[in-house]
């Protein structure tokens, strides 16, 4: 939520007014859900709220925990988080006339080993999509080994990732994202890439740092 913070300092408004601006639009994408992105902007207008000083800190806390235990639904949700925090850190970029791509670089790996104990949803979700993008700059091959993995069923997806995969393009689309980098990636294909690369995440109540306590099990 930094993002959202220096963009109300930059508009002299509200954190809360700020998020609400930038994410104004992002019900109507297509293909989107709604579900997931509901509660991801019910986290992150929960936690906008707390900055204003309206809301404890424990409303986060409390609102993490019941939507990160589920490891069925995890992956849209943490999806839906991803594109609020873009369009957030879009908007603040575009406010301040900063690179998009240099403020990711800034705030993902670096920040999530040195904020230490306290942990809000961007903390996860940059951490997350950071690993993911860390794996896919270090193992070029990664999207194509998998895609091959789960088109023979070497590996199979539980039963509802796999109908969301399928109908998302399946191993053919996830084929033809092998070159390109996360942030390259449309809502869609970040949807159908991370239920194929990861089991599950997990948020440990204890833990000296962000890396420390989210803990992803790779399905590959």
């Amino acid at each position: 939520m930094e993002s959202a913070r220096e963009l109300a300092d930059a508009r002299q408004t509200t954190v809360t007014a700020a998020l609400n601006s930038a994410t104004a639009y992002l019900p109507a994408e297509e293909n989107e859900d709604r579900t997931a992105l509901g509660r991801a902007l019910g986290t992150a207008r929960n936690y906008a709220e707390v900055l204003d000083a309206l809301h404890p800190p424990e409303t986060v806390a409390s609102d993490l925990d019941a939507n990160l235990g589920d490891r069925h639904t995890v992956a849209s949700y943490l999806i839906a988080l991803t594109r609020i925090a873009h369009e957030t850190v879009s908007a603040r970029c575009a406010e301040t006339g900063e690179e998009v791509v240099a403020y990711l670089r800034q705030i993902s790996l670096p920040a999530a080993e040195a904020r230490g104990n306290e942990i809000d949803a961007d903390s996860v979700e940059d951490y997350v999509r950071a690993l993911i993008d860390q794996r896919l700059a270090s193992e070029p091959l990664l999207l194509t080994r998998t895609a091959e993995a789960l088109r023979r069923s070497t590996v199979t997806l539980p039963d509802d990732c796999a109908a969301e995969f399928a109908e998302l393009g399946g191993s053919n689309r996830l084929q033809q994202l092998a070159d390109d980098a996360w942030d390259d990636m449309d809502a869609d294909d970040q949807r159908l890439l991370v239920p194929a690369l990861i089991d599950s995440v997990f948020v440990d109540p204890d833990g000296e740092t962000v890396a420390n306590r989210v803990h992803t099990a790779w399905r590959f």
